[in-house]
């Protein structure tokens, strides 16, 4: 399995704190993929809500969600792709008996009309349930092993990612990207922190875990290879100074001018040529006149101009 579906069989396993967060949380899944259905009923119209998806889970946790809000009926039917025998499509078909649902704030609005962002505005623990109905049939993340990205697909316009956006700003301080996708728009995260604020804010434990323990794990690979990066980098620019220095000091005594030097240039030659690995500053220590790294570098360049003034 992904780590988006071990997140969802995480999140699955989830207990709702009351019938209001139970309600919260499939409306968020009926704003991003629920449709309506009018039916003709003993002469009279009845309303339901129809959820399609091709994930068991979801399907399973509508039912757990119905069972919790109680007095609403349910059928569940599924088809089998032709082409793909393990590949089932669901279709959830909700109906719920108003006058028998026992949530008092439903008393003051119309269930089919409802707006689930009044509630959910100003209270994190309903905009928790609604954000994970909405991740269940509309969401997705990466592997953090691969990269760092969390995202959620509106097929029909953006009012409602638009409106997320606002909540987890206002929420968590959490700034999310919306780009134009070919199924529709698209919100996303790509800063590690931002997606565990998320993982946390929907009610993760395990998988919060082990996202943390990755992150961690490729920041530490992460400095180990540019630590590695730069010594590899240093000793190259090292090796070719030294290349350099070397050619200078053999050219100079290939002039036989080496006796003409000063004494202290005549030391830190001598040195050079033993020492090729070292770096100045090691260098420096050595002499019998401990230098700091720029008075050996100042004299290796008289030392150089030297070899260049003798090859003209």
């Amino acid at each position: 399995m992904s780590f988006s579906s071990d997140l969802k069989a995480e999140l699955n396993g989830l207990n709702t704190s009351d019938q209001i967060s139970a309600f919260v949380e499939l409306f968020g899944m009926l704003k991003f993929r629920g449709s309506m259905l009018l039916k003709k009923e003993h002469e009279s119209n009845r309303v339901f809500f129809i959820i399609s998806t091709g994930n068991s889970i979801v399907a399973r946790r509508v039912h757990y969600l119905l069972k919790e809000i109680k007095n609403a009926s349910v059928e569940t039917s599924y088809t089998i792709n032709p082409y793909l025998s393990n590949s089932k499509s669901y279709q959830v078909k909700i109906g719920f008996i108003k006058s028998k649902l026992n949530i008092p704030f439903l008393e003051k609005v119309e269930i089919f009309s409802w707006d689930p962002y009044d509630l959910i505005r100003n209270d994190s623990g309903y905009f928790s349930d609604f954000l994970r109905g909405v991740f269940f049939v509309a969401g997705y993340i990466v592997d953090p092993k691969n990269s760092y990205h969390f995202e959620i697909l509106e097929k029909d316009g953006s009012e409602n990612i638009q409106k997320i956006r606002k909540m987890m700003y206002n929420t968590l301080r959490v700034k999310a990207g919306i780009t134009e996708h070919k199924k529709g728009m698209k919100l996303y995260l790509k800063k590690s922190n931002d997606i565990i604020s998320m993982l946390e804010l929907m009610g993760s434990k395990v998988q919060l875990d082990k996202y943390e323990r990755i992150v961690e794990q490729r920041k530490v690979k992460s400095n180990v290879n540019r630590s590695i990066n730069f010594t590899l980098a240093n000793a190259k620019k090292i090796g070719q100074s030294s290349a350099n220095q070397i050619d200078a000091i053999s050219k100079i005594k290939e002039k036989n001018a080496f006796s003409h030097l000063e004494k202290d240039l005549k030391e830190l030659c001598e040195l050079r040529m033993n020492n090729e690995d070292l770096s100045l500053a090691e260098l420096g220590q050595m002499l019998s006149k401990p230098l700091t790294k720029s008075a050996v570098y100042n004299r290796m360049k008289k030392i150089i101009r030297i070899s260049d003034e003798l090859e003209d």
